[in-house]
């Protein structure tokens, strides 16, 4: 009895173990379905697709709002210079040259029925031409007036551009002889956020934002050590988060909620610390230039003073007061310069999260938190740009008030403070294209 009694344990050793593994599964199942459940109460129901491109734009935000080419092979876009942005010694800095292909087009000596109707502002008037283009285009085609015509939309906004970007893109457009039959410029955001955090970082508030082109600025003319240190950190950082995502894609870890979270608290955390050193890169981190000694020491001076600029020491209201200068003058010459050559002009006022009232938060847009500059652009912003608004008429600007647009709609568009989704970029089709259609009256 003994022989048969140890026998039978032998033979039902695996079953304790089995049992453990059973409920390990049955443990990570009920986690599972508990994390999705509590997601969707949310209002943030998981999709491994959705969590990829979040994650994905989560490691570099601006690169992920700039229309870039595909890189080749040989590490260069479809114009044949290396991938990346470069400086432009008229509106800061671009993906590429001629980025839109705008000059291209017109170069092709299209023909003279085309309807070209031309969009430039920020990075939200960039996804807007993305998201929602096809559809301006068939509201266009359908009006009477203009059939037998193509439709062109030329793509020239950019990430992070404010005025006078728009302004000086447009001049230089023109100043090649080109006569696009509309300009819609769809800004007011970046005007007012990007301005005030330009102001946060010791930079002219009217200067470019910075992570647009102080950090191919910074890697000119010659080899600042210091900043050079932080760029290395900062680009290491960023291609190791790129590697941990490619990986969690590739080993199936984004298809389980769980999974996703545990990644995205990993590159959140990966992204704070860029963060840090991108701030120091801005301000140049005095404490890393104090260090230097000689030829770096001036090196390093010299490329801060290139990226501020001049040095304004104004108090937070004369700062509003100088963005809304530059917002209403901005606009005041792009109408005058299109005007001059038969150019129609429409100026868009975009909508923005934080704008009061503009539209009821809901699900994971109360989760959504941004700098400082961002929120208190928008805050001290919009009711200035709201009160010049009849300033812009008097000029002859045709002005459209997009602010509004979302005001009734009690679903989350926006995945940022700034930006929105496809459903909330097709809302501006409408009015848009009504404003265009008017120019033909």
């Amino acid at each position: 009895m003994t022989n048969d009694s140890e026998t039978a344990v032998r033979r039902k050793w695996w079953v304790r173990p089995a049992l453990l593994i059973v409920s390990s599964l049955v443990g990570v199942l009920l986690a599972e379905g508990a994390t999705r459940v509590w997601l969707s109460a949310k209002g943030e129901p998981y999709d491994t697709a959705a969590q990829i491109e979040k994650l994905s734009k989560g490691i570099d935000t601006t690169e992920a709002f700039t229309p870039q080419d595909e890189p080749r092979a040989d590490g260069k876009n479809a114009g044949g210079v290396p991938f990346g942005r470069i400086l432009h010694p008229y509106y800061g800095a671009e993906d590429r040259p001629d980025t839109g292909n705008i000059l291209q087009y017109f170069a092709g000596s299209p023909p003279e029925e085309n309807f070209e109707v031309l969009i430039v502002g920020g990075s939200v008037a960039m996804l807007f031409a993305r998201d929602a283009g096809a559809d301006l285009q068939k509201r266009l085609e359908a009006d009477e007036r203009l059939k037998g015509r193509s439709i062109r939309l030329l793509r020239g906004a950019h990430a992070a551009y404010k005025q006078p970007q728009q302004l000086n893109k447009v001049a230089y457009l023109l100043s090649h002889g080109y006569r696009p039959d509309v300009v819609i410029n769809l800004d007011g955001f970046n005007e007012f956020a990007l301005g005030l955090q330009n102001t946060m970082t010791g930079t002219h508030p009217l200067y470019p934002s910075p992570p647009v082109w102080g950090g191919v600025l910074l890697g000119k003319g010659g080899t600042d050590p210091a900043l050079a240190l932080l760029k290395l950190k900062h680009s290491m950082s960023k291609a190791h988060s790129r590697q941990v995502l490619n990986k969690a894609v590739e080993q199936g870890i984004l298809k389980s909620a769980m999974g996703g979270l545990f990644i995205q608290k990993q590159l959140d955390s990966q992204r704070a610390e860029r963060t840090a050193l991108q701030e120091k890169l801005l301000r140049g981190d005095t404490g890393e230039i104090a260090k230097l000694t000689g030829e770096a020491e001036k090196q390093a001076v010299t490329q801060q003073a290139e990226m501020r600029g001049q040095e304004l020491k104004l108090n937070r209201k004369e700062t509003v007061d100088l963005l809304l200068s530059n917002w209403l003058e901005s606009s005041i010459s792009l109408q005058a310069i299109c005007q001059a050559r038969g150019v129609a002009y429409i100026h868009a006022l975009q909508p923005t999260l934080n704008d009061k009232g503009s539209k009821p938060k809901v699900g994971k847009e109360l989760n959504i938190t941004a700098a400082d500059g961002w929120v208190r652009g928008v805050e001290l912003g919009y009711p200035a740009i709201r009160s010049a608004i009849p300033k812009l008429e008097a000029a002859g600007v045709q002005f459209l008030d997009l602010s509004m647009v979302f005001k009734d709609i009690h679903e989350p568009l926006y995945y940022d403070a700034c930006h929105y989704s496809k459903p909330g970029a097709q809302l501006l089709v409408g009015p848009i294209a009504k404003a265009i259609l008017s120019t033909l009256d």
